[in-house]
């Protein structure tokens, strides 16, 4: 990854950021789930960065990681986990 746009994601990262806030999300990581076959999960995750841009950063403390989703009412995720850097970069 050329290191400009790693530098200019960061950036956007820390723009983001916002207060935590516990919200109710859909968990839809798996396939049927993203297919629409199975129904989400709905969860308690604590929103902590927000692009303005339709994509949404949770910490999970089911899974204790980090999970993107789309904005929404409800937002809903799409299996892109893991650590908080990775998953905003991810978008």
């Amino acid at each position: 990854m050329p290191q400009e746009w790693v530098t200019q994601q960061l950036a956007e990262m820390r723009e983001a950021l916002v207060d935590p806030v516990l919200r109710s999300i859909e968990i839809r990581d798996s396939v049927a789930q993203l297919r629409g076959e199975a129904p989400p999960v709905v969860r308690e995750c604590f929103l902590v960065a927000d692009d303005k841009e339709g994509y949404e950063l949770y910490l999970d403390p089911v899974s204790n990681d980090f999970v993107l989703a789309y904005s929404g009412n409800p937002p809903s995720t799409f299996n892109v986990r893991g650590d908080a850097v990775g998953c905003f970069m991810a978008r």
